[in-house]
């Protein structure tokens, strides 16, 4: 496989060096590239670096947004609305900072997705650490695959057979800080849940109400099926779908720790849902099928292969033309992705409307519109918008 490899100079004054991309992925963003007049480099920088908002999503079943950032706020956190979604708040991302490399006696390697954690001021935990080189107590620098130092800590534990979780590094300084939501109280009893503001759009759009019927077909970890059953006000019947017990069981946590006891979650392959529940004919759907993921920021690779790509794109067909089946008619299906591919994306709706007969429905809100499609599709871009990748259509079946 060819790959192209684009040198990534200054992105908020950090020198990332050499950032990869497979040269069929190139081919196909030229595209995207050309129809929002940004430059490869923009767009590279851009993901590279973290949105400088960071959003949480409040229960409002459970507080108002005014009541979830006054608890934040009594635990050091500052928060304010957003404005556009009256449940969406957000806090500052601080950095970039600079990172004392001299200081560290060691070095910690993480994997890609442990190290971009690092790089917003998370902890390293054992199940994302690569190789550890350094003692107990010592500080170390924690780099990413491509040698990267994404943050600085303290080496509290060696990862073992008998260790494959809890922390490994206290990290203490990281080329960007988050607030740490997961920490507070306002977390652990339900009044948010961490979500980015795109993401937040598809319970938006969909907007369930008393009467309707909605199936999430890949539900976990529960963001969006939590949020439609808020959107309701408790009044919808939800239904969350995943298909393993850890995703289930992932899913279930996040249910209790919100207090949606009303979410119905069943253990199933989405893929043949049709057959599981026969006689269901829910009014809408939810389809956020697994993607290439290209969208989420930090990112510093992109290690994707295209038969990868394309094994991701039949999937995502089977389980659109699967809730083109589940869905009653005149129903509606949301379909999204957290990636920025064409193929992933307006290809795929372009697909549904030819092979299965559904059409696009008009936002009721204001969004960013594709310019990449005649139609009315939902995307949110890295380096054109400050957030992450996102894209969402809502579909009508006659």
């Amino acid at each position: 496989m060819k790959i192209e490899s684009k040198k990534v100079e200054c992105c908020a004054g950090i020198d990332f060096g050499r950032i990869e991309i497979p040269g069929f992925l190139l081919e196909r963003l030229r595209k995207l590239l050309r129809a929002y007049e940004i430059t490869l480099e923009e767009l590279l920088c851009s993901m590279a670096t973290p949105a400088k908002s960071y959003y949480v999503r409040v229960n409002l079943l459970k507080a108002s947004s005014q009541q979830a950032i006054a608890l934040l706020q009594s635990e050091g956190l500052r928060f304010e609305e957003d404005g556009r979604l009256p449940e969406a708040i957000h806090s500052r991302v601080e950095g970039p900072f600079e990172l004392e490399e001299e200081l560290a006696e060691g070095t910690v390697v993480a994997d890609r997705l442990a190290a971009e954690s690092v790089m917003l001021g998370a902890d390293l935990y054992a199940p994302g650490v690569i190789s550890v080189h350094g003692s107990i107590g010592s500080t170390v620098a924690v780099r990413d695959p491509k040698g990267r130092t994404v943050g600085i800590g303290e080496l509290v534990a060696y990862p073992n057979k008998s260790r494959r979780r809890g922390v490994i590094v206290r990290v203490s300084r990281s080329l960007f800080k988050a607030p740490k939501v997961r920490e507070s109280r306002a977390f652990r009893e339900g009044y948010i849940y961490d979500q980015a503001l795109p993401s937040m759009y598809v319970a938006r759009l969909l907007s369930p109400s008393e009467g309707d019927i909605l199936v999430d077909m890949t539900a976990s970890p529960g963001g969006k099926a939590t949020h439609a059953f808020e959107v309701s006000g408790g009044r919808a019947r939800v239904i969350a779908v995943d298909h393993t017990q850890s995703k289930v069981r992932r899913l279930l946590e996040n249910i209790r720790r919100l207090e949606h006891s009303g979410i119905v979650v069943i253990k199933a392959d989405s893929r043949t849902l049709s057959k599981v529940v026969p006689g269901l004919k829910p009014t809408m759907v939810i389809v956020d099928p697994p993607c290439t993921s290209l969208g989420n920021r930090p990112r510093l690779e992109f290690s994707i292969k295209q038969e990868q790509m394309n094994n991701l794109v039949r999937l995502q067909r089977r389980l659109l033309a699967e809730a083109s089946r589940l869905v009653a008619p005149g129903g509606t299906i949301s379909y999204s992705t957290c990636t920025i591919t064409l193929e992933e994306n307006e290809k795929i709706v372009a697909w549904a409307q030819r092979e299965l007969g559904l059409s696009v429905e008009e936002p009721r809100m204001p969004v960013p519109v594709s310019r990449v499609s005649s139609e009315p599709l939902v995307r949110f871009l890295p380096g054109v918008h400050d957030t992450p990748g996102f894209f969402i259509s809502t579909l009508k079946k006659h």
